[in-house]
């Protein structure tokens, strides 16, 4: 297993960071984590996954502002914070059972 980051638009809204994130599990991945990084011209969104086997697939994830109520059927992943239409939020991800 290895780990990468993929940087992940820092205009996007909660549920385009959850169809990012959902997208790059759809190859075998895993989310870890997100740091605000500083790529010219802003801030930005770099988030780590590890590598999966093969043919893994993950239950879809849904990012919430910190706080908000738990999402039906999900388990807390990650909390912290990310790049959210422009602005650094404190955000959770959860992902479904």
């Amino acid at each position: 297993m290895s780990r990468y980051q993929v940087k992940i638009d820092f205009n996007a809204n909660l549920d385009m960071l959850a169809n990012a994130i959902s997208f790059e599990e759809a190859s075998s991945s895993k989310f870890v984590k997100n740091e605000l990084a500083w790529i010219a011209p802003s801030f930005t969104n770099l988030v780590s996954f590890d590598t999966l086997p093969p043919g893994t697939l993950l239950n879809k994830v849904k990012v919430v502002k910190h706080g908000s109520t738990a999402p039906a059927a999900h388990a807390k992943v990650w909390t912290g914070a990310m790049i959210v239409e422009g602005r650094a939020e404190l955000v959770e991800v959860w992902r479904a059972n």
